[in-house]
């Protein structure tokens, strides 16, 4: 079977049954390129913006269950982290490596007025170091798109 309907095939599988994308008021915005990316709601806290181009996903994860600080943050990833800057926040950035799935992934972590909010981003160790390059500097610029929002934008549209 080729890989492209192979993955067209798993793609529908995935989202057989996830309702479209429902977002919450979050008190940022983020902007995808255009007709490039599918957003679907996955559970009550998780949201998928998925490339419909090369399937790439950007995994968004809410938790406001507790009023959250950095200290927390640094506490629950065990002082193993990398301070990062996505737009207008700074952030906590995670990589795993998990090797029984032969993939890597990257957590950006963001507190947002007492919200802890994941960015995650998934890529297949299999690929060559350019198209892992490609498709982190990818993931990178979208989140990097992130801005802390005016209460009209918030009243407008969340995720451009």
């Amino acid at each position: 079977m080729p890989k492209k309907l192979f993955n067209t095939l798993m793609t529908r599988i995935l989202f057989k049954n996830i309702s479209l994308f429902d977002v919450p008021e979050f008190t940022f915005t983020i902007s995808f390129p255009k007709y490039l990316w599918t957003y679907r709601k996955v559970s009550k806290n998780q949201f998928w913006f998925v490339n419909k181009k090369n399937n790439q996903a950007i995994i968004l994860e809410y938790f406001n269950d507790t009023i959250y600080n950095d200290d927390m943050i640094k506490n629950e990833l065990n002082h193993v982290y990398t301070l990062s800057t996505i737009g207008d926040f700074t952030s906590f950035l995670k990589c795993k490596n998990f090797k029984e799935y032969s993939t890597l992934e990257y957590e950006w972590i963001i507190i947002d007025s007492g919200m802890k909010i994941i960015f995650s981003c998934s890529i297949l160790d299999n690929k060559s170091e350019e198209q892992k390059a490609n498709d982190y500097n990818e993931a990178y610029s979208i989140l990097n798109t992130l801005k802390i929002s005016s209460s009209e934008d918030c009243n407008n549209s969340i995720i451009r």
